[in-house]
């Protein structure tokens, strides 16, 4: 069978990606469904669909209110009042809309996607007495690694939630009932335990339609992407159209950062230590900018942000607007790394944590804060970017510097108090049970002989406080008879703590004098 053809247009953000699909649909008269990420960017590509006049028949669908009944059941309905008296339309849907439906009943029609739907799920369902009620319907329809792909069948489509579910069943059976089913182990299920899963959205279920066209500037990093090309790659090709444009602007950008020591999460938001940093961070954007341009952030998050600084508050995955490209301050405070829940798919596909980490937080943050005035090509003014973490300023360094902007800076604006949080950078890969303990074991060692040296340091230096020497060098060879061997890396740790001690400081710890 020969691959479908997936038309990718591509560029750098701001380069016109969109603006391509609408002069395609304008350009070659067809009947044409526009998938966009929110009900906000349907509403401005549809006017400015209007405005340029060069589309015949134009309609918009989506659930904010203004209709009744099931948005895709109005989508058919006029699916087929466009086909019997409308030979040349668009109507703009959301991405809700695309990923949830099944679009047997569009041949003919194509279909345009502006950005890659965000649509990798997983998580697990505990054995228990509603077990035969959550997977009472599945289909099998193939199977790789270890694990089935199921669907549900049309019964249990039409079976009623319930509200006793758990809230990680009630997540299994949203994503089982879509078109695309769901990934499971196959072991657990079988041996009726508790089982993980996975579900992803790709264009393969898209087979309906004539033509299929994707705007988005990383498609290939998606996990959407990904995840389709290792269980779908016999059935697409992609063909890419770059639309990239050179910058005529260089901007003084400055990344200011708070975290060099630790990464941010929500869950650690919520803890003590994770409180104080997002006060600090607060603390410091009301006082150096106040009348912030737009910014964004975890839900958390943004509720103590709210009142405390001026701005636009964006949505953290808005895509594609473009109402604040004159806008030149913005800040982005915002964690969505890999975690255990995400393990299925690093087990059965070819996608890595780090992988995980980039498609759904760098991204993320590239998108964020390419919303602003460098996303016009000709802007040369300063821009500034507030974020929480080294790691994500050094990325989006690396991704500006990439596209075209050589002026960007990472300035650290945390206190020694932030750096001081005794959290580690982030690990990417999930680890066994074994493991941590024995990584537990490791930094209590650690933690036992940095202890040990701090105290062999302090007593030598105080000695030679004692004695009126300056360094460990001035003691003669019987007065160092106690100094061991092992211990001559300490020697400079030694000679800086003398001073400090001679002047009636406490002895600082052994990093402090690095």
């Amino acid at each position: 069978m020969a691959k479908r053809t997936l038309n990718v247009i591509t560029g750098n953000q701001g380069a016109g990606k969109t603006d391509k699909l609408r002069n395609v649909a304008a350009m070659t008269p067809g009947r044409y469904l526009f998938a966009c990420p929110t009900i906000e960017l349907a509403e401005e590509q549809e006017a400015r669909a209007k405005k340029e006049g060069l589309i015949p028949y134009i309609r918009r669908l989506h659930s904010g209110g203004k209709t009744n009944g099931k948005v895709f059941d109005q989508l058919v309905a006029l699916k087929d009042e466009i086909n019997a008296h409308h030979p040349h339309a668009v109507v703009f849907i959301t991405h809700e809309t695309l990923i949830g439906n099944a679009f047997n009943a569009f041949q003919g029609w194509s279909v345009m996607i502006d950005e890659a739907p965000s649509t990798l799920h997983s998580g697990q369902v505990q054995a228990g007495a509603t077990y035969d009620l959550i997977i009472n319907g599945l289909v099998p329809a193939g199977s790789n690694n270890g694990w089935t792909h199921y669907t549900m069948d049309g019964v249990a489509a039409n079976k009623p939630r319930h509200n006793d579910l758990s809230k990680d069943a009630q997540k299994f059976l949203k994503e089982a009932l879509r078109p695309t089913g769901v990934f499971i182990e196959d072991a657990a299920l079988k041996a009726r335990k508790a089982f993980r899963w996975f579900s992803f959205w790709s264009p393969t279920y898209l087979s309906a339609f004539n033509e299929i066209y994707i705007s988005a500037s990383n498609y290939k990093g998606s996990l959407g992407y990904r995840a389709m090309a290792f269980f779908f790659s016999h059935i697409f090709h992609l063909v890419e159209t770059d639309v990239s444009r050179p910058r005529t602007g260089q901007p003084e950008i400055e990344i200011r950062y708070f975290a060099d020591s630790h990464t941010g999460s929500t869950s650690f938001w919520d803890s003590e230590d994770g409180l104080k940093a997002i006060v600090e961070v607060a603390d410091y954007i009301s006082k150096h900018d106040p009348d912030l341009g737009f910014w964004s952030a975890n839900g958390s998050v943004e509720k103590r942000f709210q009142g405390r600084f001026g701005g636009e508050f964006i949505a953290p995955l808005a895509m594609g607007l473009n109402k604040f490209r004159h806008l030149t301050k913005c800040a982005f405070i915002y964690s969505a790394k890999y975690t255990p829940t995400d393990k299925p798919i690093t087990e059965v596909t070819d996608i890595t944590a780090a992988d995980i980490t980039d498609a759904r937080e760098t991204e993320a943050i590239r998108q964020m804060i390419m919303r602003g005035a460098i996303r016009n090509g000709d802007h040369s003014g300063p821009y500034l970017i507030y974020l929480y973490e080294k790691p994500q300023a050094e990325a989006v360094q690396k991704h500006l510097n990439k596209n075209g902007f050589n002026n960007v800076v990472l300035t650290h604006v945390g206190s020694s108090a932030m750096s001081s949080i005794n959290r580690k950078i982030a690990t990417l890969v999930e680890k066994s049970d074994e493991e941590r303990l024995a990584e537990m074991k490791a930094a209590s060692a650690a933690r036992s002989k940095r202890n040990d040296d701090k105290k062999f340091v302090e007593k030598w230096a105080r000695k030679a406080v004692a004695a009126g020497y300056n360094r460990l060098a001035d003691f003669s060879a019987t007065e160092l008879k106690g100094w061991q061997k092992r211990r001559d890396p300490l020697i400079s740790y030694v000679d800086k703590a003398i001073p400090l001690l001679a002047a009636g400081q406490d002895m600082p710890l052994l990093k402090d004098l690095d």
